[in-house]
């Protein structure tokens, strides 16, 4: 395995900090935040536990309830910060939800987490990345809840335009790449992982597969550099900025949902002449 490729594969998995001239590359291009241990991460991840559950015949409740116990311990074990706990709470409360057979609600997944973790750690209130966290993500439950349709672009687009205040107030700079390229990067990137975490598995028992799946690993995490590099070549692939006021990041988002709001009536009024 290629050192570089290694560097980027533990940043990924296991939330090292990026070799610095990847680390400006990927900032420029507006795709840092795959590197940040979070839902990309735990979904992903839960996704291989079930995958690999079904593919043991085992029943769904307790494939459900395997994957619980596996994230706790992949968290324990990275020293996870706000952002992955966020997603790991939402991800347990939506599990008990479907064993209880209840309808889960990503709105009550959302206020559980938040409310868990800083009632167990009231100053995180105030940390950059949890309220980035928790921002994008409640952006993402509104619009799954009030928007169904949506798919991987306009979640993207939800994400970057929820997440723009907050990276323009905390770290002073806006990421106009990024909504270029994370509809792409997203996928890339959780790709990488699913790949990367079969090849840890299968390294126990297989490790001629287990070579492969990290080369294929390697492959897809290679795309995501060019991709990145090439998008961060362009001169305004991301802004530095002065650091936004209360007011002006209250007004991004009381345009955006105006937006919103005139898209979904004029929508209503197509449907009503049909």
């Amino acid at each position: 395995s290629r050192p570089r490729a290694s560097a980027l594969l533990r940043a990924l998995l296991l939330g090292e900090r990026l070799p610095a001239p990847d680390r400006q590359v990927f900032l420029r291009a507006g795709v840092l935040h795959v590197f940040a241990i979070s839902g990309l991460h735990v979904v992903a991840l839960a996704k291989g536990v079930s995958c690999l559950a079904r593919a043991l015949f085992l029943p769904r409740r307790l494939s459900i309830l395997a994957t619980g116990p596996f994230l706790l311990l992949y968290m324990l074990a990275i020293d996870a910060r706000a952002s992955a706990w966020r997603a790991v709470l939402m991800t347990l409360f939506l599990d008990a939800g479907r064993l209880l057979r209840r309808q889960p609600s990503g709105f009550v997944a959302w206020s559980f987490a938040f409310f868990a973790l800083h009632l167990a750690c009231p100053f995180g209130i105030d940390d950059a990345g949890s309220t980035l966290s928790f921002t994008v993500m409640l952006a993402l439950v509104a619009s799954l809840r009030f928007l169904p349709a949506c798919g991987l672009t306009e979640m993207s687009c939800v994400a970057w335009w929820a997440g723009t205040p907050v990276t323009a107030r905390r770290f002073s700079h806006v990421s106009p790449g990024g909504l270029v390229l994370s509809p792409l990067a997203v996928p890339l990137a959780s790709l990488t992982v699913v790949l990367a975490g079969a090849a840890l598995f299968a390294g126990l028992f297989a490790p001629p597969l287990a070579q492969v799946l990290a080369a294929a690993a390697e492959m897809v995490l290679d795309v995501l550099c060019a991709l990145s590099a090439l998008v961060a070549a362009v001169p305004l692939a991301t802004l530095n900025v002065e650091a936004w006021s209360r007011l002006r990041c209250f007004a991004w988002y009381a345009c955006g949902l105006a937006l919103v709001v005139l898209c979904l009536r004029s929508r209503a009024r197509r449907y009503r002449r049909l």
